[in-house]
């Protein structure tokens, strides 16, 4: 049985468009906000992330505006 969590948040920042898109899909600047090394895989509609060999998860940004 395959077992999924989803989880929806939305969030506003007070950074410009382009800045904020930058630090969610560049695994050097996301790994600030969590902590530890992060690696993407990244396919077309989502990115594979594993930190630290701790967790994997997928994470899919529907809009940044």
């Amino acid at each position: 049985m395959n077992s999924v969590m989803e989880i929806r948040r939305g969030v506003v920042v007070a950074a410009e468009r382009e800045k904020m898109w930058r630090v969610i899909t560049q695994p050097e600047h996301f790994s600030k906000w969590f902590g530890g090394k992060i690696a993407f895989e990244r396919n077309s509609k989502s990115w594979g992330i594993q930190m630290d060999n701790i967790a994997d998860y997928l994470q899919r940004v529907e809009d940044v505006f």
